[in-house]
């Protein structure tokens, strides 16, 4: 037995820049969210600067229309359904430079992996808001 999952998944991603005097250029993003390492949404998100000191707010919708999930998954999905929460990551990929003054750095790749992305599916599912932290490497 085939399942297949459509959804909509809003995301709210805090970017902050600490830097007195660099600039973060992202030339390319891509989000996409997963569940157990299967992805099921992606989205790319247009080219952006971040000046110094700067925490930008990247909210984005990433959907899914009719996504085939394997059957562990499918499985894994309807208990946790039941319960009321899915488990899921969020993965960003980023192309992005700096720039200070007159020096601007070569491109380079920023990963960043959140997880996990509790989502609350019950009946209220306002509260189930949360914070989680990514781990990021450059």
């Amino acid at each position: 037995m085939i399942t297949y999952i459509s959804a909509k998944f809003n995301y709210v991603i805090k970017s902050y820049n600490p830097e007195k005097h660099v600039s973060v250029r992202y030339h390319s993003m891509h989000i996409s969210t997963a569940h157990h390492n299967q992805s099921v949404a992606h989205k790319e998100i247009s080219a952006f600067k971040q000046r110094p000191k700067n925490e930008t707010r990247i909210e984005t919708q990433l959907v899914s229309h009719n996504v085939a999930l394997s059957k562990f998954n499918a499985k894994d999905l309807r208990v946790e359904t039941t319960k009321g929460v899915i488990e899921m990551e969020v993965y960003v990929t980023a192309r992005v430079s700096y720039k200070t003054w007159i020096f601007r750095s070569r491109r380079r790749t920023l990963k960043a992996v959140c997880t996990p992305v509790m989502i609350n599916v019950t009946g209220n599912s306002l509260d189930g808001f949360q914070r989680v932290l990514c781990k990021t490497r450059l």
